[in-house]
């Protein structure tokens, strides 16, 4: 029976088929971007819905004890004051909210003065820890809410300069120390909205101190705020261009990922080839003219099978006998390359051989047939180096 050597090439063509396929989809997800990407709409600037600016003064001034040095306890325009001489310190902390337009907002301000008893650490004044802290809340958090353009707050204390004195110096007796010393009065006053919606949402504190030292015998009032304050707020609703105008882009995005998908699975042999697949095309592609490629697996089960060590060999008994060289599928790894020579079978295994299947075809006349069929025009072929 003779051997059919028509290879059977429609499930090599179907991979390929649908590599091509995948290919036509990825230029198709190509041009659907680029298309989606030059009808976009231009991004539109996100508007500010709402402007606000924040003004601060602060006042401050020292109130004396009773003597004959100075008449009604008021030290004057002086700016530098008496230690002995100080019974309180006063301050007043404006600030003045303004802005753009009406809206709902809340702010909660306070004020409170901390005492800080010091050292300097290797006699280092620019280097001092806190000792001892105490602090005294002089204007309770208090929280107001209102809808308007503009409102002011400006809390007035007072603070006893002498009280804050003497707990130091009774710190120091005590504990035999000399220990610097300090007072700071904050002011904070926190601001913030109730808006809803699109109108952006915002969160404003500011801080304002008075401080002086309390063990000096000679002292001056060193006072810090932020003069002037602004912000912005920006509308949330503006984006710049919307889900609808990105559908083109999330289509050809899907249409890609399809794409690669048939590419991988059509071109997967070409693109993973292994090293009995590298040598076997090698093989077919140098001497394709004098190989007959079977169909079907040769049956080499008690034949006189002469097993050579190359396929070098092989091409050399071929030039040498003048006969076709057959090449026989051992499986899915392996080929089995045949020359068939009076009842001597030659051959070559290229690859390992997993499973040898029982015989299909008797190999013994139907080699012979084969080789006396007619032959495909021999051509000049070159070794596998």
């Amino acid at each position: 029976m003779a051997l059919n050597i028509d290879r059977d090439t429609s499930q090599a063509r179907r991979p390929i088929g649908v590599g091509i396929a995948g290919a036509v989809l990825m230029v198709i997800a190509v041009g659907i971007y680029f298309t989606g990407v030059q009808d976009r709409s231009p991004a539109v600037a996100i508007p500010t819905s709402y402007g606000y600016t924040i003004n601060q003064n602060v006042d401050s001034g020292v109130k004396y004890k009773s003597s004959s040095f100075y008449e009604d306890q008021d030290p004057g325009s002086n700016t530098a004051y008496i230690t002995q001489l100080t019974d309180a310190i006063k301050a007043q902390f404006d600030y003045k909210f303004t802005g753009s337009k009406t809206r709902s907002i809340k702010y909660t301000y306070s004020v409170n003065a901390v005492v800080h008893a010091l050292y300097a650490l290797d006699g280092d004044s620019t280097q001092q820890s806190t000792v001892w802290t105490k602090e005294f809340q002089l204007v309770e958090p208090t929280t107001k809410q209102v809808t308007a353009t503009s409102f002011e707050i400006d809390p007035t204390v007072e603070i006893p300069f002498t009280e804050y004195k003497n707990l130091i110096d009774q710190l120091n007796t005590a504990m035999e120390l000399s220990l610097t010393s300090e007072v700071i009065i904050t002011s904070t006053v926190r601001v913030s909205d109730n808006e809803t919606g699109s109108s952006g949402h915002f969160e404003d504190t500011r801080v304002s101190t008075v401080s002086a030292p309390l063990n000096a015998q000679l002292y001056s009032l060193a006072v810090k705020f932020d003069k002037e304050g602004t912000g912005q707020v920006a509308a949330t609703s503006g984006a710049s261009w919307t889900f609808s105008e990105h559908y083109l882009e999330v289509i050809a995005g899907a249409i890609a990922v399809v794409a690669t998908v048939m590419l991988v699975y059509g071109f997967r042999s070409q693109i993973f080839k292994t090293p009995y697949q590298r040598e076997l095309d090698k093989i077919y592609r140098f001497h394709d003219g004098i190989i007959i490629r079977a169909r079907r697996p040769a049956n080499l089960k008690d034949k006189n099978v002469v097993n050579v060590q190359s396929f070098d060999d092989l091409l050399n008994m071929e030039e040498e006998l003048k006969v076709p060289i057959v090449a026989s599928p051992a499986g899915a790894e392996a080929t089995h390359f045949i020359i068939v020579h009076d009842d001597v079978l030659y051959v070559y295994t290229l690859g390992k051989v997993l499973l040898e299947e029982e015989a299909i075809d008797e190999v013994g006349e139907s080699m012979e047939e084969e080789i006396e069929a007619p032959k495909p025009p021999r051509r000049k072929h070159k070794k596998v180096q």
